[in-house]
């Protein structure tokens, strides 16, 4: 198994969907390296919408000594926005930006 399907299989483990919604968002710097978002309906209750970006974990960042970060949004709303503006940061910012836990993005 490779690590797009590792980590989809996780996100069916912990959705029960394994079906979701797919966004891609293109990189400005590389066309063809594109974020992956997938965004879950109805999860983790009704009338919730939640979103995981894949890719970000695909670029290197010095800070990041014991893994690599993806990012997850939850939202009581079913505007794509939300999730594409997750995906964008993800595309403009990884690399730059380590996502550390607690970090605020200016």
């Amino acid at each position: 198994m490779n690590d797009r399907e590792i980590y989809f299989s996780h996100l069916t483990s912990i959705t029960g969907n394994p079906e979701p919604e797919v966004h891609r968002v293109g990189s400005r710097d590389e066309p063809s390296d594109n974020v992956t978002i997938l965004v879950y309906r109805d999860w983790p209750t009704e009338g919730m919408t939640s979103a995981f970006t894949f890719g970000l974990s695909h670029a290197t960042h010095p800070d990041w000594k014991h893994g690599r970060a993806e990012l997850t949004i939850s939202m009581e709303s079913n505007n794509d926005s939300w999730p594409e503006a997750m995906g964008r940061l993800v595309s403009e910012l990884r690399g730059r930006c380590p996502f550390t836990f607690g970090e605020i993005v200016k």
